[in-house]
């Protein structure tokens, strides 16, 4: 998994000149300066673990993190609460990344892929705490991480848990010589995103 950090220093400076009204003596008008150094926003978080480690897995078959909701945890090292996004990629052959893939579903499903050749995986994460213990799906495309419908907001020093599941390809593809596809050493990576909360 990878980290998401951004960083925005910012210093203002403000000149304020009123408008004074003219007294009946003829007081001259006034001037305020304000000067203002900005305070650094540091947008930082922080996973605990950073690896699922599978080892072997068969076809078709799901898995779930152990413990089930509250397997990772993300801890805001930053200044500012800051909402929560998540997304996945393909998994990728270790051995040979360009010539076999699985693809990350996009409907949940498992099946063999359109393009032929691709096996099809799922991935979903859950949000420990959450009343109505649903997983959530994994998508390549960043999206909010979710607590039922809610977005997830992580305040300055506070932490979330959440849990994985991986659903493997209905069948692994054998088309690769020398290399059975239950052979294959397959890694895959989720990524958490973080951005100031408004």
């Amino acid at each position: 998994m990878k980290t998401g950090i951004i960083s925005i220093l910012g210093a203002i400076l403000l000149v304020l000149t009123p408008s004074l009204p003219a007294s009946a003596q003829g007081s001259p008008a006034g001037t305020i300066t304000i000067t203002m150094t900005g305070v650094e926003t540091r947008v930082e978080i922080e996973l605990s673990p950073t690896e699922w480690a599978l080892g072997e897995v068969t076809e078709n078959t799901e898995y779930k993190t152990d413990p089930e909701a509250t397997w990772c945890t993300i801890t805001n090292e930053g200044n500012v609460n800051v909402d929560l996004g998540i997304n996945g990629e393909n998994g990728k052959w270790l051995l040979s990344p360009a010539s076999y893939r699985w693809l990350l579903s996009a409907d949940e499903t498992n099946n063999k892929h359109s393009e032929g050749y691709y096996d099809e995986y799922a991935l979903w994460y859950h949000m420990a705490y959450d009343e109505e213990a649903t997983y959530t799906p994994i998508i390549s495309e960043s999206a909010p991480m979710k607590k039922g419908v809610e977005n997830v907001t992580l305040d300055v020093d506070s932490q979330k848990q959440f849990g994985l599941k991986l659903l493997t390809p209905e069948s692994y593809q054998s088309f690769y010589l020398g290399h059975p596809a239950s052979e294959r050493q397959m890694e895959t990576h989720i990524t958490i995103s973080v951005v100031s909360a408004p």
